[in-house]
């Protein structure tokens, strides 16, 4: 029984050290050191690979992902096409005073060898 209470604070300890973070396919993940007894805090060098598992201390870090698949948004004069269930389309005045309006698609993506730069 005395080695009972040692080895649930072992069994504690190992989880805290060596918790799991995963990325998806089609995410990438930042890790930042919040604190480190081996080197300078701040945000990891590499960007961790999609659909991966990895280990470090969730206490002592943060781990943010980043999804890369392509996003549209669609701002348009119709509120039965687009994002929102209302008009959302862009709207000029023209230096002569006649009004325009502008449907627009936006198309975006995060690249992964920048994603340390967002």
């Amino acid at each position: 029984m005395r080695w009972l209470a040692p080895a649930i604070v072992v069994a504690i300890l190992a989880v805290f050290l060596c918790w799991p973070h995963r990325t998806g396919p089609t995410e990438v993940g930042v890790r930042t050191i919040k604190w480190s007894p081996f080197g300078a805090s701040g945000v990891d060098d590499r960007v961790l690979a999609p659909g991966g598992v990895y280990f470090f201390p969730a206490v002592i870090n943060d781990f943010t992902t980043l999804d890369t698949r392509l996003f549209n948004i669609e701002m348009t004069f119709s509120p039965k096409h687009g994002d929102r269930s209302y008009r959302d389309d862009l709207l000029f005045k023209t230096i002569d005073g006649n009004d325009i309006s502008l449907d627009v698609i936006l198309s975006y993506r995060i690249d992964p060898a920048k994603a340390l730069q967002t």
